[in-house]
């Protein structure tokens, strides 16, 4: 039984490295998805400044405050289905290192008899 315990938080400890490789994945892709939102989200600042100070604007260039804009909300979209993919992880990773900590105090109380 101890045997069997020790196999159970040898699998349980692997889960959870692995939970936390992903974590660190999500939390990469959400900090890169963030800077991307940002450098967009300047740059539209700017062409709309630029808009504002031309007298005719031309359709070129509308066409591509607009297409701006409309990377700026799948960048958005994408970050906050990180943020998404990050909660779920935790969660997971939460659950597991619970489920280590009874195992742990499991294999303890066998260990003691």
């Amino acid at each position: 039984d101890p045997q069997r315990r020790l196999v159970q938080i040898m699998s349980l400890a692997s889960k959870v490295l692995e939970q936390q490789k992903k974590l660190q994945d999500a939390s990469k892709g959400a900090e890169a998805q963030e800077t991307e939102l940002s450098r967009l989200r300047k740059e539209l600042s700017e062409a709309n400044k630029m808009l504002d100070h031309t007298q005719q604007p031309n359709r070129m260039f509308v066409d591509r405050i607009r297409a701006r804009d409309d990377e700026i909300r799948a960048a958005v979209r994408e970050v906050e289905r990180l943020r998404g993919q990050l909660r779920a992880v935790n969660a997971d990773r939460e659950q597991l290192r619970q489920q280590v900590m009874h195992l742990r105090h499991d294999l303890q109380k066998a260990l003691d008899q």
